[in-house]
């Protein structure tokens, strides 16, 4: 555990980061938008519980780093990935997609040449 956030020593610092999670025990980690960096999330200060927190979503957080360990958070602001908005432009472009599977060879040779019919 990380110990808590002394007010007196450290001052509250803003930092903008993407959620992640350890894979090898579930804890959410912040990575800095600025240098990568990645840093464990304390989340037991944080004065409301309106938040849900994903990996991948990015974050600003308000706290401060009293062990250089792990990132206890005060206050917490979810951004959405991606605003849309009426004024964005999408590109719709037409695909045309053929999909076949084989087999591409016939029983009594190695030619292809069913996937060759396929091609051309």
């Amino acid at each position: 555990g990380c110990p808590p956030a002394e007010e007196e020593e450290e001052q509250d610092e803003k930092v903008y980061g993407r959620v992640c999670s350890n894979p090898e025990n579930n804890e959410l980690h912040l990575e800095s938008l600025t240098n990568g960096e990645r840093i464990k999330l304390e989340l037991r200060d944080v004065e409301t519980n309106e938040y849900s927190l994903f990996p991948g979503q990015t974050v600003k957080c308000v706290g401060a780093n009293p062990s250089g360990h792990c990132f206890v958070v005060k206050e917490i602001d979810c951004f959405p990935s991606h605003r849309v908005t009426k004024s964005t432009k999408i590109k719709r472009q037409e695909t045309n997609m053929l999909i076949f599977s084989g087999p591409y060879t016939a029983n009594d040779d190695l030619m292809y040449e069913p996937l060759d019919d396929v091609l051309h």
